[in-house]
């Protein structure tokens, strides 16, 4: 499964450390990440050879279309699948990998038009995932945390969520909330479950377009979720918990995108 990182290297893992591994990263991230690898790392390098040319592999990277945040994304799932490899032995040193650098971007949130439409899209064609939009956005969980919620961790008005890290946080369940959920059961996943998360955001991504709405990912629905608590009234702290952001840095970001859009409704203000 774990395709051409160079022959020893992937025999060296498939033999004696697939299950660290796949503790660190999931299956099919190594596979899509490290597919191509082979032509850019070697894995017993000498004194004073680069480990890797991810000057080429960026190259590459921005001859395919890809953009610089994918990009990003891409070399930081292969700095901790290397960062591993050294662990382990498999290579002499730990990469330097520079990501691109990129200006600060504010969260992309649904309007108000646009959360309808999806919804109203949603509901029509794929219910099943209408019910896991409408939980995303009353209580702005991950995609994995929704993914893996069961109903053995839901208990009255609450649900304890295993977040990044295998942190854990219990958070409230609106009305709403409980009401995407559908009826209550003893054991089982309260959504359809997938193993290969990237499935729920080809889906979303496909109601999306069905709703006339171009560029926008599954996580948006966090994003919108995380603006809206903020726009009505409930405070910073809160919704860092509610969010599972380690660092309350983080929550103030949606903060600042709900000054941005009041700059713009003010202009239209006149006497």
């Amino acid at each position: 499964m774990i395709a051409r990182f160079t022959a020893s290297f992937s025999r060296q893992i498939i033999s004696g450390h697939l299950d660290d591994l796949f503790s660190v990263i999931k299956p099919k991230r190594i596979a899509n990440r490290c597919q191509h690898l082979g032509r850019y790392v070697r894995p017993k390098p000498r004194n004073g050879e680069k480990i890797a040319v991810f000057g080429k592999f960026k190259a590459d990277c921005r001859a395919r279309g890809c953009r610089k945040t994918s990009i990003n994304t891409y070399l930081r799932h292969i700095r901790g699948f290397l960062n591993k490899a050294h662990d382990w032995g498999y290579i002499n040193g730990a990469p330097k990998i520079d990501l691109y650098r990129l200006g600060k971007r504010h969260p992309r949130v649904l309007t108000e038009k646009e959360r309808k439409a999806i919804l109203k899209a949603a509901k029509n064609s794929n219910y099943e995932l209408y019910r896991i939009i409408q939980f995303a956005l009353w209580t702005g969980a991950r995609r994995a945390e929704i993914a893996s919620l069961t109903w053995q961790n839901v208990q009255g008005n609450k649900a304890a969520l295993t977040g990044k890290g295998g942190k854990e946080r219990t958070i409230p369940l609106l009305p709403a909330a409980k009401k995407a959920m559908g009826k209550k059961k003893d054991i089982g996943h309260v959504f359809i479950h997938y193993n290969d998360l990237s499935k729920y955001t080809k889906e979303f991504k496909a109601i999306a377009r069905e709703a006339g709405i171009e560029d926008v990912h599954f996580h948006n629905l966090r994003h919108t979720a995380a603006t809206k608590m903020i726009e009505s009234g409930i405070e910073l702290a809160f919704v860092q918990e509610m969010l599972g952001h380690s660092s309350v840095t983080t929550t103030q970001i949606y903060a600042i995108v709900v000054q941005k859009t009041l700059q713009e409704k003010m202009k239209k203000l006149k006497y």
